[in-house]
């Protein structure tokens, strides 16, 4: 069972976004099923970076960078958050000598991240087997500036006729999927993320004491951005600092914040983010637009940490209310306030969160459902490729 598998967004290892999230996820079930996919990567970085993702993803058949700059189409298109832009450029990859090679060779299984990366299908074997997570209908990502109901019908259009050339189309946020099956998608499959809460059991905080009261983990897109500006704004500068509250910020979203406090650390990017989350009492989820799942809320739950977020915070994580502190930060940043400060002072109210949260993930989002659920999923086009009737006589392939 060969697999080519791509994804758009540089090294997702080590993960440092929420789309790295669900990478490392894809690529974890097919280790496990004994498949050792051909990695393509469009992106820059360093050798060193590169050379750290190779180590870790070492059990791959190979892995193949494709810098944008190596095409001067490439480029000029990927640099602008448009839609059409980022089709054309995937259209431009598909014509360079180099990468058309790779996507064309023998494959039983192409599996290509996010609906814009569909034009790379002109490369792919005939007869292979075609996968697309959507990761979230990303049309609304790219008007997030209240556009005209034409322009987003126009949009969703032209997303939703590109899930067609796919044979399963994985959405890992439930509404979302039965609006694509409304709006007459027939290959949509809701796969909610598999999450691993083996982190958190046994420690929900470091023995030897925390350091931060607060963390907001995120990469530098706009939501971010906004969602810790308004944060510190609203909420942190008027009413917790006064309480000697130490918030710590992590990720690339710390590039594009120009408020500087004495008690906010700016941590960047981190190697070991699970000791960060060990060493917070509190996670902010201050999100007000996005779409998809919110993976940062699900990784805060899976590492017991309790969370204060939006209504945006917990898209795609359903009734979670005795999970999740959820406030309009907007019209009630005074309550949000009394309850991060609330769970801040009181340690068994956080133990009581962490103890609810990793439950939840386990039910709900758990690694043994999700595994099961895209066996489900990819079983059929398995089958009609290796002639076997079950994923577990190709495991050990």
């Amino acid at each position: 069972m060969h697999i080519t598998y791509y994804y758009p967004w540089g090294f997702f290892h080590p993960i440092r976004s929420g789309a790295a999230v669900v990478a490392d996820r894809h690529l974890s079930y097919f280790r496990a099923r004994g498949y050792r996919p051909r990695v393509i990567v469009l992106g820059n970085g360093t050798a060193e970076a590169q050379a750290a993702f190779e180590d870790h993803y070492s059990w791959v058949e190979d892995v193949h960078v494709f810098p944008p700059e190596r095409s001067a189409a490439v480029q000029r298109n990927y640099e602008v958050w448009d839609f059409g832009r980022f089709l054309a450029a995937h259209a431009a990859i598909a014509e360079v000598p180099e990468f058309r090679d790779v996507l064309s060779r023998p494959t039983d299984l192409v599996f290509l991240n996010y609906a814009f990366s569909a034009p790379l299908l002109e490369a792919v074997p005939r007869g292979a087997s075609r996968v697309l997570e959507s990761l979230d209908i990303i049309s609304r990502q790219f008007l997030r500036q209240r556009p005209s109901a034409a322009l987003l019908e126009h949009h969703l259009g032209v997303e939703f006729a590109l899930y067609q050339m796919f044979d399963a189309v994985l959405m890992i946020n439930e509404e979302e999927a039965a609006f694509a099956e409304q709006r007459g998608v027939t290959n949509s499959h809701y796969m909610p993320r598999g999450m691993d809460v083996s982190d958190a059991l046994g420690g929900y905080e470091h023995a030897s004491g925390v350091q931060y009261d607060l963390v907001f983990v995120g990469s530098n897109h706009g939501p971010n951005v906004e969602g810790a500006r308004r944060f510190y704004e609203q909420v942190f500068a008027p009413r917790l600092r006064s309480r000697g509250m130490r918030w710590a910020i992590v990720g690339s979203v710390c590039e594009q914040l120009d408020f500087r406090d004495p008690a906010v650390t700016m941590l960047g990017q981190v190697e070991d983010l699970d000791d960060v989350y060990r060493r917070t009492k509190v996670v902010i989820v201050p999100l007000f637009s996005g779409t998809g799942t919110s993976i940062k809320t699900l990784e805060a739950m899976a590492h017991g940490k309790p969370v204060v977020t939006t209504p945006c915070g917990v898209r795609g994580i359903p009734n979670c209310e005795e999970q999740v502190v959820t406030f309009d930060f907007d019209g009630a940043p005074s309550l949000v306030a009394e309850a991060i400060a609330e769970l801040c002072q009181s340690r068994v109210l956080r133990e009581s969160y962490a103890q609810k949260s990793t439950a939840y993930v386990l039910k709900h989002f758990g690694p043994l459902g999700y595994g099961q659920r895209m066996d489900e999923v990819l079983e059929p086009l398995v089958s009609s490729r290796t002639g076997s009737t079950s994923l577990s006589v190709v495991r050990a392939a």
